[in-house]
């Protein structure tokens, strides 16, 4: 958890894995205030929503973190690469809070680049359409980024994988504007 007051806003960023919902909630019902707002930066679609069923109490935005990183040791985490954002936002209007803008100028001030999004359902599916397919289809090739990188039946797994990704997408009534699965292979292309 990253927590930051500012005036009487508390601003948390939830890395809670999925299965560790209810213990989030347990440790929120604790700390948390009226005012918390809480961003899960997961790259798990959905998650906001989930969390917002078991904290009514407080606001509970949706979003993702895009970084390349592992941890090179004990305590010590390495980044790969300049790429550091998070985006975040209200799943509906009605969820806005002002307060959005100032946790924009928090990640600016911090050197990330905050997006403060007006479509955070497709933006945080976007996101999805490359770490589901890049994780699913590594697991069951037992490959690395590097196996995808060339052409092969890996490689048209997961184009597919984000096809059908690109068609969810079009059913739930927030279609990609772009070509994600090129969008998708140029990110894979960009790594070692």
């Amino acid at each position: 958890f990253y927590g930051r007051v500012s005036g009487k806003t508390r601003r948390h960023f939830s890395l809670c894995q999925r299965i560790f919902l209810r213990f989030c909630h347990s440790i929120y019902s604790k700390i948390a205030k009226p005012e918390t707002i809480v961003i899960p930066i997961l790259n798990i679609y959905g998650t906001g929503g989930r969390m917002q069923k078991l904290l009514p109490e407080l606001s509970v935005m949706d979003g993702c973190i895009y970084v390349s990183a592992n941890i090179s040791s004990y305590g010590t985490i390495l980044q790969h690469g300049e790429i550091l954002r998070v985006v975040y936002g209200a799943r509906t209007p009605e969820e806005l809070r002002p307060e959005l803008k100032e946790i924009q100028k928090d990640f600016f001030d911090s050197s990330i680049e905050g997006i403060l999004s007006d479509q955070i359902k497709r933006d945080t599916l976007k996101k999805f359409s490359y770490v589901s397919p890049i994780g699913a289809a590594g697991l069951y090739w037992q490959a690395t980024a590097g196996e995808f990188q060339k052409e092969g039946e890996p490689r048209e797994m997961f184009k597919a994988m984000i096809r059908e990704i690109s068609e969810l997408a079009k059913a739930m009534g927030i279609p990609f504007e772009q070509d994600y699965v090129a969008i998708n292979l140029d990110i894979l292309s960009a790594l070692p």
